[in-house]
């Protein structure tokens, strides 16, 4: 469904500014953002760790911003299905250079502006996408696939960024992440 959307974008902006021959454009179905934007940490079972501003217990993504200049994020897309690549849309929000934002995982869109309209499958596992605007073409940025979640343990990237995920007993939401070895480590 994505590679429609992104084609059917290039059509049209092929045809605005009057380009006959699309050889000429190169898709590789990532966003020029991938190694600068990430999904650096999540939690699927938050029972009693980290509270949103309503009170609440909910699963949470922390996107990680590598870069050297604040992000807005505005028209890009979190997703809990592969299949559904633009199913919550981010609004105008800015992360900071090498800054971490959180967004509650709750299908509590209502509650404020960080509020998904999906929550995360702990039990069963599922993936976690982050893609590009429209007018990028709702290209991938970062994914994950997980499996089944822990209870009140997050899991991340260590360092921040890199490819190296672990768990951890202790969250670091909104910070860097920090080592805790006891839980083991697994790559992505």
């Amino acid at each position: 469904m994505c590679k429609i959307i992104r084609l059917f974008v290039i059509s049209i902006l092929l045809t605005i500014i009057g380009h006959k021959d699309s050889s000429a454009m190169t898709m590789t179905g990532e966003s020029s953002l991938k190694g600068i934007l990430f999904i650096n940490e999540f939690m699927a079972s938050n029972g009693s760790i980290v509270v949103d501003e309503k009170g609440d217990y909910d699963d949470w993504i922390e996107l990680y911003n590598a870069g050297e200049t604040d992000m807005n994020l505005g028209g890009m897309y979190l997703t809990d299905n592969f299949k559904k690549c633009a199913k919550w849309k981010i609004p105008d929000t800015v992360i900071t250079a090498g800054g971490f934002l959180l967004f509650w995982a709750d299908n509590e869109e209502a509650e404020g502006p960080l509020h998904t309209n999906f929550r995360l499958s702990a039990n069963s596992g599922e993936n976690i996408g982050l893609y590009d605007t429209e007018a990028k073409g709702i290209l991938l940025i970062d994914s994950i696939n997980f499996n089944a979640q822990r209870r009140d343990t997050s899991y991340g990237r260590y360092p921040d960024g890199k490819k190296s995920w672990q768990f951890f007993s202790n969250p670091t939401n909104g910070k860097a992440n920090k080592a805790d070895y006891k839980k083991g480590s697994i790559k992505k």
